[in-house]
């Protein structure tokens, strides 16, 4: 004798709560180095309302180096010459009343501006000489310098930062609610 059957046992479900993981994307912030250019200035030498005798001269000397833009800007109260000097040119200039070698001149002014651009790096002179010394002294006068300033202006790589966002993957848990069967739970299979 066959006896063929089914013996259905219903296994109940449980829930219970699990920890899963899981994986997401998170932002955070980096400081991002990169390089800018930034205009310096500096202020060599200035002057003002200086009284300068007949046949003297005020100057100012630096080293500078190659590439910097040099701006002389002056006032006067009647006409001098404003030169820009090498130093073994400057040496020439000394005790000379009459100048071929130089940078750069401006001859008989009451005013204007000398723009150079070093070319080399040195030290270098910038001088407003008064002229009016006379003739064994006769028709010598004081002037009066109303401002004179000299200022170096360069172009200068500088390392900034800036804050960028970047995602980076995170694993992370949360809690779910499961069903699984008693066998399941009996086992440790969920």
């Amino acid at each position: 004798m066959v006896v063929i059957g089914f013996i259905i046992v219903g296994v109940p479900f449980i829930e219970i709560e699990v920890e899963e993981p899981y994986t997401t994307s998170e932002p955070y912030e980096v400081q991002v180095p990169y390089t800018d250019t930034e205009t310096k200035q500096d202020t060599i030498g200035s002057e003002s309302y200086h009284t300068l005798e007949a046949g003297h001269y005020i100057y100012w000397d630096s080293y500078l180096t190659r590439g910097k833009d040099i701006e002389l800007s002056f006032s006067a109260s009647d006409t001098v010459n404003v030169y820009i000097f090498t130093p073994a040119q400057y040496n020439k200039f000394e005790g000379e009343a009459y100048v071929e070698d130089y940078e750069k001149r401006l001859s008989e002014v009451t005013s204007g501006v000398i723009g150079y651009y070093v070319p080399a790096s040195g030290t270098y002179y910038f001088v407003v000489h008064n002229i009016h010394s006379g003739f064994w002294g006769f028709g010598a006068k004081d002037i009066v310098i109303n401002r004179c300033s000299v200022v170096a202006t360069w172009e200068e790589e500088v390392t900034r930062y800036r804050t960028e966002t970047e995602y980076r993957t995170v694993t992370k848990y949360r809690t779910v609610t499961k069903k699984i069967t008693i066998i399941e739970k009996l086992m440790g299979d969920y």
